[in-house]
């Protein structure tokens, strides 16, 4: 599946998901930003 919806994308963070697939990158980089999961090498 696809998610493109930012609430499902921080449920499945919380979840801890090892991946999700969408078509709105922008808007997972920020959800990741917001929940602490986005470190950048």
């Amino acid at each position: 599946w696809t998610i493109d919806d930012p609430v499902e994308m921080k449920r499945l963070l919380d979840l801890g998901v090892d991946g999700i697939m969408t078509d709105r990158l922008e808007v997972l980089k920020n959800v990741m930003l917001e929940n602490s999961s986005w470190h950048a090498n």
